[in-house]
């Protein structure tokens, strides 16, 4: 299903949930506030009081990812970023076909009662996006048809506020829960009793974004932020996550994780044993593991029978607990997809944040791939942010072409052209059975291209091993 379909599905729902739309009242309490992070302001009381717990709906083949930094920027204002949870579910195909059918409903009510059990509060914020944004609905509204029976609660008597971010938001807010509707400029269908449009920003990064994060913020606090850039914290870091079946974001359960200190130089590891040594749970999760905010690090996890699976990430400014190892095994969609062989490298680069290759703004990326070995030719910088890249991908699949093997086109690759929020090209990167070399990934993002990202990692073999590289969404103070 592409990325335009998605779109046109969200607007086939909003005749669906306007059919549904009922009444309901509003309620809520808060905790106490306790569990601010470090580093962060202190709120003025007023605001404090009104910092219920947040549930994150995400979308088509999301995650909690897609929230990770705003909940960096909530967590730097003095909110609790253990309020701060998020509702995942299969985000493939057969997601879409259940959100259809209004199957998550209840799967998200008893999340949102879990999480209200879990704060002691009667009520919770609501944030949904993309597709996130149907499956809210549908519980808004259908939640009104329970509300009228005695002793049961409604959609308001659980949520005190919701926020659709550039997905389907009704006329009137559903279930009558205040609600702000946070589009891209490039929106037609926007509708919703309070809205912002955000020009210039696509359909993901309209949820990653700083504008964004200060119109839920003002719309849920009824206050400005006091911080909005992502600053580093002080002292240790402490990150935590899950390791999921992509996209079906179910648990790699058993799997090994471990966490290597590398050089920043190189990307090779900068020691003879890992920093941390953990077994991933049922549901996927790790953590904490406490890190060096100013050591580059390599993850890798290690499955019996299945190549190891490395990811290559920005260091963590600040702690976090929504970090995604995004996996799967041998047959699943990617690696059955990518080419491989004992001679490339075969990258997935990935940032939250769509990469513009022709936007009318004139605002677009730059990412240069080049390698360096000293047995095998170095290959010079390449920009993969081809025009047939256009503006609406996130994952980037990059390695040489079974059709031109040793040689960089620049041409699309098969298959992940097709795919929700992806493309591919054809760049041949030396790899080698013990990594002798140095890929550099190096970024030059629009509209602060003056402070590039990059990230350098060994030139592992293809046939042996699967790569992941994740760019911040945002640029570092």
């Amino acid at each position: 299903m592409s990325y335009r379909e998605v779109r046109r599905l969200s607007g086939r729902f909003l005749v669906v949930a306007l059919a549904l739309a009922g009444l309901a009242a509003c309620g809520g309490d808060s905790g106490d506030g306790s569990a601010r992070g470090p580093d962060s302001v202190v709120p003025p009381e007023e605001v404090s009081e009104r910092m219920l717990p947040i549930v994150f709906v995400h979308g088509v083949a999301g995650s909690a990812q897609q929230y990770q930094t705003q909940v960096m920027r909530f967590e730097a204002n003095g909110y609790p970023a253990d309020r701060i949870h998020a509702f995942e579910y299969n985000g493939g195909l057969p997601g879409v076909v259940q959100a259809a059918a209004a199957g998550f409903a209840l799967e998200l009510l008893d999340f949102i009662n879990e999480v209200r059990a879990e704060h002691d509060v009667e009520a919770v914020y609501l944030v949904g996006h993309s597709l996130g944004t149907i499956i809210s609905t549908e519980f808004l509204t259908l939640g009104t048809i329970t509300g009228l029976i005695p002793g049961v609660d409604g959609p308001s008597d659980v949520v005190a506020k919701y926020v659709a971010i550039d997905g389907l938001l009704t006329p009137v807010c559903p279930g009558l829960v205040p609600c702000l509707g946070v589009y891209d400029g490039e929106r037609t269908d926007i509708s919703g009793p309070e809205r912002e449009e955000i020009e210039n920003q696509a359909h993901v990064e309209v949820a990653t974004s700083e504008e964004s994060f200060i119109a839920q913020y003002e719309f849920l606090l009824e206050q400005a932020p006091q911080v909005v850039k992502i600053a580093p914290q002080r002292g240790p870091v402490e990150i935590a996550g899950r390791a999921v079946n992509f996209p079906e974001n179910t648990g790699r359960a058993g799997a090994t994780l471990e966490i290597w200190p590398i050089d920043p130089q190189t990307g090779h590891r900068a020691s003879t044993e890992p920093h941390t040594r953990v077994i991933v749970a049922d549901d996927g999760s790790w953590g904490p593991v406490t890190v060096d905010p100013q050591q580059h690090y390599e993850k890798v996890l290690l499955v019996e029978g299945e190549n190891p699976h490395h990811f290559y990430y920005q260091r963590y400014p600040r702690s976090t607990r929504h970090v995604r190892l995004l996996s799967g095994p041998p047959d699943a969609d990617t690696p059955e997809n990518t080419h491989t062989s004992d001679n490339h490298t075969a990258l997935l680069v990935l940032r939250h944040r769509e990469w513009f290759a022709t936007h009318e703004s004139g605002n677009i990326d730059v990412l240069e791939i080049s390698t360096t070995s000293p047995t095998r030719e170095d290959q010079p910088a390449f920009n993969v942010i081809a025009d047939f890249v256009g503006n609406d991908v996130l994952g980037l699949h990059i390695h040489d072409a079974e059709a031109t093997p040793g040689e960089t086109t620049g041409e699309p690759l098969p298959y992940f052209p097709d795919e929700p929020f992806q493309s591919g090209i054809d760049v041949f990167m030396p790899g080698a059975e013990q990594p002798d070399g140095t890929i550099i990934v190096r970024n030059l993002p629009r509209g602060d291209a003056s402070r590039p990202q990059e990230i350098r990692l060994p030139n592992w073999p293809s046939s042996g091993h699967r790569i992941g590289v994740l760019f911040n969404d945002y640029v570092l103070e």
